[in-house]
């Protein structure tokens, strides 16, 4: 007794072509989503940049004990992101801050030069070699801070 089996292939291709539109839908949703992404990166991107644009040109409002003047309390800001400066760089973010704006360019690098020696003594900063300088631990937390720790 032979069993007579009912041809389906016109269901499976009517059922292919409801993948198409479906497949299609969740392209959009995935393209949707992905510009979603793109314009919050792009706007934070944004904000970020403006941020650094206005911290680069605003004086600190942390005031470190430590620090002797309003120059060096400046010079352990910009140094606390704990990378290496040049001389220059430091130079150019202490302008930006409205440092020395009025000042004589050479006597102002002086000045920091000599600022910068001074606060190596107190070992708030250190060179770290082809005029770079970089904060140390008692720049970042301050000397009393680096003595309770050893205690």
């Amino acid at each position: 007794m032979a069993q007579q089996i009912r041809d389906i292939r016109d269901d499976l291709r009517a059922r292919l072509d409801l993948l198409g539109p479906r497949r299609g839908e969740v392209q959009e949703r995935y393209k949707a989503e992905l510009r979603e992404i793109d314009q919050e990166e792009a706007m934070l991107k944004t904000l970020l940049a403006a941020e650094d644009r206005l911290m680069a040109t605003t004086r600190v409002t942390v005031e470190r004990k430590w620090a002797g003047n309003a120059l060096e309390n400046e010079i352990l800001d910009i140094l606390s992101d704990e990378e290496p400066w040049e001389h220059g760089e430091i130079k150019t973010a202490l302008i930006e801050r409205g440092h020395g704006k009025n000042d004589d360019p050479r006597r102002l690098g002086q000045s920091i030069q000599g600022t910068l020696l001074s606060m190596s003594h107190r070992n708030l900063v250190t060179n770290a070699g082809y005029g770079k300088w970089k904060i140390t631990e008692g720049g970042l937390n301050g000397p009393d801070e680096i003595e309770s720790a050893g205690k």
